[in-house]
């Protein structure tokens, strides 16, 4: 069972995400994607961050930004992807999530693999 990781900075996620085989923050992926990682981490386990999808066979794509949320098996769940324009959006959204995991408001769901409103049942 996944639950919500507890980190005090990204590259202790990032540390957490290899050692538990995963590889999300791969160099090589990165790069593929122009990932670019905030610096912000909020209440242990949420961040931000944004790529820039120019594949070759596709029209250039605006950078967009991501929330993410560090799970404590290594793994990072996306709760919402490409949905914001800017920085300032996508933060003032990833404060919020931090803020309603940690209260209890939102919560991750086994069964659905998503995170929900805590009023709803698994």
């Amino acid at each position: 069972m996944k639950n919500i990781g507890n980190f005090h900075s990204i590259a202790q996620i990032r540390l957490n995400n290899a050692r538990q085989g995963y590889y999300w923050f791969n160099a090589d992926t990165m790069q593929a994607f122009k990932t670019k990682l905030g610096s912000d981490l909020f209440s242990g386990c949420v961040f931000v961050s944004s790529e820039k999808n120019d594949m070759p066979y596709m029209a250039p794509h605006p950078r967009k930004y991501s929330i993410r949320v560090a799970m404590d098996d290594g793994s990072i769940q996306t709760y919402a992807h490409h949905c914001y324009d800017t920085l300032r959006e996508a933060k003032k959204e990833a404060k919020w999530l931090g803020e309603a995991l940690k209260i209890g408001t939102m919560r991750w769901c086994n069964n659905a693999y998503e995170f929900v409103s805590n009023n709803l049942l698994d």
